[in-house]
């Protein structure tokens, strides 16, 4: 058992588990501690015959992804580990809206969810099983990129959901954050039956710095392949890789007056899911008090709560229906009109088009929020 896998177990149990292995140092660490916590019984792997497998994206974007391929491929074959692999085009207009790097980790992300669907149904057939299974999908992110999510957030001008950076446990992500309805609405959606396969993302590695996992590597003397974008820190290389730049100059200059920089910022980032988590206890609380008959909040109770409740309660509400919470300045419009819309005491109905997702409504009774209409 590798000395870092001190492997956090406080998610639910899974019926399997899908480690994303792109080839490099942390998914062949996180692969191999995960073996080796198998052959010996730890968690999460109390019940040694929980299946465990590996996923491999290729993305089509480096000279040499067929070469990492092949090199995951016989790595699981090494090691029996039972191994799927897809191959993926990375939209242009994605690429035009998000940058390369968040195009490609949506089309990760979506290539992920349908292995996972279709290694489900394989399982499922196998051991002839009626009830959804539950597939834990295992990335191998670490303190450093913990840390670097943090500070990208930070100077992006994210508010407590995202200084909180990544949670370690949680339902897999199928929805964008995109206002842009060609954005927002995620392809994975299409790749995910809940009747199949119920998905979950794991990230154990996330108070564990990458120094460990490559001197763990080398101390077993296993190899891996290095990806060359993770040197770069050119921001007009490889379509702007803004994190890359915070990676190899900024923050580098930070841990130089500040030693304990990484400790700090995973602390901070705990703290924010901490307040977060918080935000919506209370957000629940206020939409259990001004519910209506009708499941809608009543019109008079909702203007009644201070301004910072009210956007606490319409991102707990987009949050709870999968949607993503608009910018700050469109909440505070929305808000504005929904005010005007009730001292004009007007009998139509009102609605505001928070996201590509969501709409709020109003009339004279009560606040709703809906998807909008499918366009023909």
């Amino acid at each position: 058992m590798p000395p870092w896998a001190a492997l956090d177990t406080a998610q639910q149990e899974s019926d399997a588990f899908l480690v994303a292995f792109s080839g490099g140092a942390d998914s062949t660490a996180l692969l191999h501690g995960l073996l080796a916590a198998r052959r010996a019984g730890k968690p999460p792997f109390q019940r040694r015959a929980v299946p465990l497998a590996a996923a491999h994206v290729h993305h089509g974007l480096q000279a040499q992804a067929d070469a990492w391929l092949a090199h995951c491929a016989e790595q699981c074959a090494a090691w029996g580990v039972p191994f799927f692999a897809a191959r993926v085009t990375v939209d242009a207009y994605l690429c035009s809206r998000l940058g390369l790097e968040a195009a490609a980790r949506r089309a990760r992300y979506r290539a992920l969810a349908t292995l996972a669907h279709d290694w489900a149904a394989e399982l499922a057939r196998s051991e002839n099983r009626l009830t959804p299974l539950r597939i834990t999908v295992v990335t191998a992110h670490h303190r450093d990129d913990q840390v670097e999510t943090f500070w990208f957030r930070l100077l992006r001008g994210s508010g407590v959901l995202g200084l909180g950076a990544m949670r370690p446990w949680g339902p897999f992500p199928l929805v964008c954050s995109e206002p842009e309805s060609r954005v927002a609405c995620d392809p994975c959606l299409a790749a995910y039956d809940g009747r199949t396969v119920r998905l979950n993302l794991w990230r154990p590695l996330l108070t564990t710095p990458k120094s460990a996992l490559v001197a763990y590597l080398r101390e077993q003397r296993i190899t891996w392949h290095e990806d060359p974008t993770n040197q770069t820190f050119d921001t007009k290389a490889h379509g702007g890789m803004r994190r890359n730049a915070l990676r190899h100059a900024l923050l580098p200059a930070l841990r130089r007056t500040w030693p304990g920089l990484d400790a700090v910022s995973e602390r901070t980032a705990r703290v924010m899911q901490e307040a977060h988590a918080c935000l919506m206890d209370l957000a629940e609380i206020d939409a259990a008090a001004i519910v209506d008959g009708a499941g809608r909040w009543r019109l008079d109770s909702f203007s009644a709560l201070p301004a910072h409740r009210q956007r606490n309660l319409l991102r707990w509400a987009l949050q709870a229906n999968g949607w993503q919470p608009p910018p700050e300045a469109r909440l505070d419009e929305a808000l504005r009109q929904l005010a005007a819309h009730r001292s004009a005491r007007k009998h139509a109905c009102w609605t505001f088009r928070l996201t590509a997702q969501a709409l709020l409504c109003a009339d004279r009774q009560g606040v709703w929020l809906t998807p909008p209409r499918p366009t023909p």
